[in-house]
């Protein structure tokens, strides 16, 4: 088989303007590659910080990240600008269709993308419930649709603006179940490669694909020209079909010919293991071929990611939901075995191995697990892992060789330089564009740019966080 593949109570508040938390928890590296926690907001390590925050909702559904920054799709009604008259006229806010920023470094609150089309707020259950990002850097979004929906439409998202973008308009047929995810490999443009975009639907054993070809608007059926196919084997076997929310994450080709056509995918749904499948609906893969230490605690959670460190092909995905037996919400992260198979998989570690927290998010599914490759200052690659459980947490790994150790007492990413205490100034080893002290509240009571010192009019503990040469540098202090 071939395939490519800290302190503080107001982290990510849309109050408190900065504070870091790790997980606390102890990752060895293995086989000299490194998982370093860069900072966590759930409800097991600082809840006081994710209730206060934009994303402790259950409509708060997908993630992904690029470029830095982390965007966690919402059609929550939060926001108050959005409302309808109620029977008696009365102004009631509505569900509206909203993206949230978080920064990759530091977890810090960036700011909300209020998401449009054709000028008007979108609103209504379930828009936007996945938000991704294509082989060529595109955001996209697509709407839940609910059963005997005639077609299923995904769109390119503007985030400076906000605007969506009508894209794809994939008919259904008739009888088609209702959908809560989507995946898409290519260019959702059709400038750059072709598309194609898969998705399972709720509670049936029922997959759709769809593909076009580069700088064309005609979408076909990617199962020798049919747009669906009925699946038949499951892992477990007993389960017969998906149940809720199942998602779906596709490979790319190995073949620059074909990588973008869906040769390969993983479907996960509530009753069932991540379990990878060819366009015949036959399994090529599942954990049933994996070492018990592999296994998961308890099916419930949806969600599987691939990445590459070093020649070494890794997997991630949920081991269990909210039961609790490790803290809830846990993923492994496992190194696939000679052929990029499950047989011989190993299990590099758990995270957080503390857990996100057991609190229902009223049966949503979807574990959000996405990876970006980035380099350090020196041109050293690794991965920042996102894991977000919708209602119980959002954290950041960063795993690889070179990976930049994490924590309040150094650098959060490279870059050199370090940051000291004389008196009652706060020093940086080299010249920053911004150094900025926070308080424990979050709130800055010091801040200097293009300096290498600044002065505190305050005792106690404070959060130092500086830039230098693009890097943050994070640390406590105590004056």
């Amino acid at each position: 088989m071939k395939k490519s593949l800290l302190f503080g109570a107001a982290l990510l508040s849309t109050v408190s303007a900065f504070a870091v938390v790790t997980d606390g928890d102890t990752y060895e590296p293995v086989n000299d590659i490194k998982c370093v926690n860069a900072w966590i907001l759930d409800r097991n390590h600082n809840a006081d910080a994710f209730v206060g925050s934009r994303i402790e909702s259950k409509q708060s559904r997908t993630c992904v990240v690029k470029d830095g920054v982390v965007y966690i799709s919402s059609w929550a009604a939060d926001d108050p600008e959005v409302t309808a008259p109620d029977k008696d006229g009365k102004p009631v806010v509505q569900q509206a269709a909203t993206v949230h920023k978080f920064n990759v470094e530091d977890g810090s609150y960036l700011g909300e993308i209020k998401v449009t089309l054709d000028g008007e707020r979108r609103t209504g259950t379930g828009v936007i419930n996945t938000i991704g990002v294509d082989s060529f850097g595109h955001i996209w979004v697509a709407d839940m649709v609910f059963a005997g929906a005639e077609f299923f439409k995904v769109y390119t998202l503007d985030v400076e603006t906000g605007a969506c973008t009508l894209a794809a308009s994939l008919p259904l047929g008739e009888e088609a179940p209702r959908i809560d995810y989507c995946d898409l490999v290519g260019d959702i443009t059709l400038q750059e490669a072709p598309c194609t975009i898969m998705a399972a639907g709720s509670s049936s054993s029922v997959v759709f694909a769809f593909s076009c070809e580069k700088g064309s608007t005609e979408w076909y059926g990617n199962f020798g020209g049919s747009n669906k196919i009925t699946i038949t084997e499951f892992y477990p076997s007993k389960a017969g079909n998906w149940s809720t929310a199942p998602s779906v994450k596709i490979l790319l080709g190995e073949d620059p010919e074909s990588m973008y056509y869906g040769d390969l995918f993983y479907i996960d749904g509530a009753s069932s293991a991540p379990t990878l499948y060819n366009t015949t609906g036959s399994i090529v893969e599942s954990l049933e071929k994996a070492p018990a230490e592999c296994a998961q605690k308890s099916l419930g959670a949806n969600g599987v990611v691939e990445f590459t460190i070093d020649d070494r092909n890794f997997i991630a995905y949920p081991i269990e939901q909210y039961t609790g037996s490790m803290g809830g919400c846990n993923v492994n992260v496992c190194e696939l075995g000679e052929g990029m198979t499950f047989e011989g998989m190993k299990l590099y570690w758990t995270v957080p191995t503390s857990g996100f927290g057991t609190t229902s998010d009223g049966g949503n599914r979807y574990h959000g697990l996405n990876r970006e490759y980035v380099k350090d200052g020196n041109g050293n690659e690794y991965v920042n892992l996102i894991s977000y459980k919708c209602f119980n947490g959002l954290a950041l790994y960063k795993i690889g060789k070179y990976a930049p150790d994490a924590g309040v007492e150094g650098a959060i990413a490279d870059g050199g330089a370090t940051i000291a205490v004389n008196g009652n100034v706060v020093t940086v080893s080299a010249e920053a564009e911004e150094i900025n002290v926070y308080n424990v509240a979050g709130q800055v009571v010091a801040t200097a740019k293009n300096a290498t010192e600044v002065a505190v009019p305050a005792q106690g503990a404070f959060i130092v966080k500086a830039t230098v040469a693009g890097a943050p540098v994070v640390k406590k202090v105590v004056l």
